[in-house]
């Protein structure tokens, strides 16, 4: 679960192979996306725009539209388990075991 900073949005991922959107001030659920992956972990952009999703492949980089989220970029690091982003969101870190 991540939190965005400049949006009143919080983005989850579970092992149920869905990753959600929810708005907390009208405890609504805004988008969700079913993948074909488990997911491990996710980073909310400070700009609420979009998500970094850590899956057992790759980590994928998610563009939040109105009613769905589409993949921009891929980058191959497997069953990453820790991602965030940076204060600014130029920069995130990735975590796998213990390399960074």
């Amino acid at each position: 679960m991540d939190v965005c900073t400049r949006k009143s949005l919080i983005a989850t991922c579970s092992l149920d192979r869905q990753v959600k959107i929810w708005n907390y001030l009208d405890n609504t659920c805004e988008v969700s996306k079913y993948f074909d992956e488990y997911a491990y972990s996710i980073a909310f952009h400070p700009s609420g725009y979009f998500v970094v999703v850590g899956f057992n492949d790759k980590i994928r980089m998610l563009n939040i539209y109105e009613n769905d989220l589409k993949c921009f970029k891929e980058i191959n690091i497997k069953r990453c388990k820790e991602i965030s982003f940076s204060n600014g969101g130029h920069l995130f870190a990735v975590a796998n075991n213990s390399t960074i």
